[in-house]
């Protein structure tokens, strides 16, 4: 777990604010085990791929009043289809650790929109009502859990608030 975030392809989308998003009912991986992000807190600790425990900064919130999000199965990041999908905004962005890392940017491990990869299958597009979604944001971007699935996280708080 001590492994760098990867980066984000030069061909995915670049943007100066992240929020992505997970919505309600999305269990995040914490010090204390799974925990839904809407029960989470800023100062909660949250296990990250890169730095170990660390405490989350901030979360936002906003509600998706009518809209579309993504159901991404772990198959879709190169981890077997037993486990549980979790629903994210298509600007989410998740980490991918299989052939499609190599054949879309070359490298073993990548940093991707959820939206690249809607396949219909392992990440399918749904309409949504009336949903809030969660982003965390770290002291800087963090690799985070949901079940096997692994998730960047939000623009960190000193780019956001130049700190």
């Amino acid at each position: 777990m001590n492994a760098s975030p990867p980066a984000a392809s030069a061909t995915d989308e670049q943007t100066s604010l992240h929020l992505g998003g997970m919505a309600e009912g999305t269990s995040i991986l914490t010090a204390k085990g799974l925990v839904n992000v809407e029960d989470l807190s800023a100062g909660d600790r949250i296990l990250t791929r890169d730095k170990g425990v660390q405490q989350v900064s901030l979360i936002t919130q906003r509600f998706m009043g009518l809209g579309e999000v993504l159901h991404v199965s772990p198959a879709a990041v190169g981890h077997p289809d037993d486990g549980t999908e979790i629903v994210v905004v298509p600007s989410q962005r998740l980490v991918l650790r299989d052939w499609r890392a190599k054949a879309m940017f070359d490298r073993s491990i990548a940093l991707v929109s959820a939206k690249r990869l809607i396949d219909g299958e392992y990440v399918r597009r749904r309409p949504a009502q009336n949903l809030r979604i969660f982003s965390l944001h770290f002291d800087a971007l963090r690799i985070i859990y949901s079940g096997d699935i692994e998730l960047g996280t939000a623009t960190p708080v000193t780019q956001m608030f130049g700190a």
